[in-house]
């Protein structure tokens, strides 16, 4: 009996030691179960399965551990009841040393498989952190080559930007040379087009200037025209004013009208039908103007230019043309001279009221038709001249304005007497002219 006490206490020891190591075995084992747990939630199915199985292995030892509790237990009740039944429960007791030693073999085994199961899952951690490194690294080289790519694609949309601005700048540049192309071939053609005009203009003045006589060696200088003036008697600070005409134009008349003198005054130039002037005559009537008349172009056979020259038109301030009825050729030659000289010249139609009478005598018309008649046939006239004019070189074209007096109507006007109540004896266009000349009505006679 005092065998047997110590051979239970060492048989509780040894449950209790058994029991220790299976608590311990089912902690680690809950722990390591937990850990596999945590690391394969996302591993494959597979590894899934096998972790349920493991535990529904574990979970069928447990209850085989429990059943041998209880089975211990049972064991313990008897012992108590039955001390005979000790030397079968020593029995059972080596049995169950003996199953407890295969239990720690196969713990042992079990140990061992946890340990490979660690180390399988350590390397399976490694396995998954090489494999999480190398998907880093592969995440990394596929961002650097989607930068690399990204980086290429702006290269290559700024290429194309680049290739489309310089493409559009060719075309604007090429658009641009065309159109200065064609502003320079406009341009040209406008230059040939004027210079033919400039050509022709040319060659028209010539041709005009040697119509009128004037020769490329002949010109007029300075000392020719100080020299003229001086045998002329030209008067400086004064308006010096040249009448011209063919003869029986009544240039003499008209010059003792615009003086306020009648034919027969003292001092009054001498008229007549034939030509009375034969040489050139100066009148001075007051401080201002220098009155020359010139002996008729009708005189001499002889050109314009000679006629111009030789009478030294070129030096007075202006030139009067007196005509009696349309103007001859010469008379246009030598006012196209005045206009070539860039020299002052009125054109006057003289004796308007002995017209007018003999419109009334040979037309059987009333004063005032006949002298509605007269007027409108001379505006017509002055039309005919201008239009004749047109086709002229613009240097040398004229702009005629024939003014229409009298005798008796400029003398009425400078000595300021009482108008004629005759159509035939009114003025017409006498205050015009006398403004063409710087006169204002009645000027000479209070001079």
């Amino acid at each position: 009996m005092a065998e047997t006490i110590p051979m239970i206490a060492w048989w509780f020891l040894d449950k209790k030691k058994a029991f220790e190591t299976e608590q311990k075995y089912k902690e680690t084992n809950k722990k390591i179960t937990e850990v596999l747990l945590a690391q394969e939630q996302e591993r494959s199915a597979r590894q899934e399965a096998e972790r349920k199985e493991e535990q529904e292995r574990l979970a069928r030892k447990e209850a085989e551990r429990r059943e041998k509790q209880e089975r211990i237990a049972r064991e313990q009740a008897e012992l108590r009841e039955d001390q005979e039944r000790l030397a079968r429960e020593h029995s059972e007791h080596r049995e169950a040393q003996e199953r407890l030693a295969r239990e720690e073999a196969e713990s042992r085994e079990e140990q061992q498989r946890v340990a490979r199961n660690e180390a399988e899952a350590r390397e399976r951690e490694e396995r998954i952190a090489r494999e999480q490194a190398e998907k880093r690294e592969g995440e990394e080289r596929l961002a650097r080559r989607e930068a690399e790519q990204r980086e290429r694609q702006e290269r290559l949309a700024r290429e194309q930007a680049e290739y489309r601005e310089e493409h559009e700048r060719l075309a604007r540049q090429e658009a641009e040379l065309r159109e200065e192309q064609g502003r320079l071939a406009l341009e040209r053609a406008e230059l040939n087009e004027r210079l033919a005009r400039e050509a022709e203009r040319k060659e028209r003045y010539e041709r005009e200037l040697r119509e009128l006589g004037v020769l490329p060696d002949r010109k007029i200088t300075d000392a020719d025209i100080k020299y003229a003036r001086t045998i002329a008697g030209y008067e400086d600070g004064c308006i010096n004013i040249a009448f011209i005409g063919n003869r029986g134009t009544g240039k003499s008349s008209l010059i003792n009208s615009l003086r306020g003198l009648s034919h027969g005054d003292r001092d009054a130039a001498e008229v007549g039908d034939i030509e009375t002037t034969l040489r050139r005559k100066k009148y001075k009537d007051s401080k201002s103007i220098v009155w020359y008349d010139i002996p008729g172009s009708g005189t001499r056979s002889v050109s314009a230019w000679q006629y111009y020259y030789d009478n030294d038109l070129y030096i007075y301030d202006k030139i009067v043309l007196v005509h009696g009825k349309i103007l001859t050729e010469s008379d246009f030659r030598i006012l196209k001279l005045c206009q070539y000289r860039k020299q002052e010249w009125v054109s006057v139609r003289s004796k308007a009221d002995l017209h007018i009478w003999n419109y009334k005598r040979r037309k059987g018309m009333c004063p005032t038709e006949a002298r509605q008649f007269y007027i409108d046939a001379v505006r017509s006239d002055t039309a005919t001249y201008n239009a004749r004019n047109e086709n002229s070189v613009e240097d040398l074209k004229l702009s005629v304005k024939d003014y229409i007096v009298s005798d008796m109507g400029v003398l009425q006007l400078v000595t300021r007497s009482e108008p004629s109540e005759d159509p035939i004896e009114q003025v017409v266009d006498e205050s015009a002219f006398l403004e063409e000349l710087g006169l204002s009505t009645g000027q000479m006679k209070s001079e």
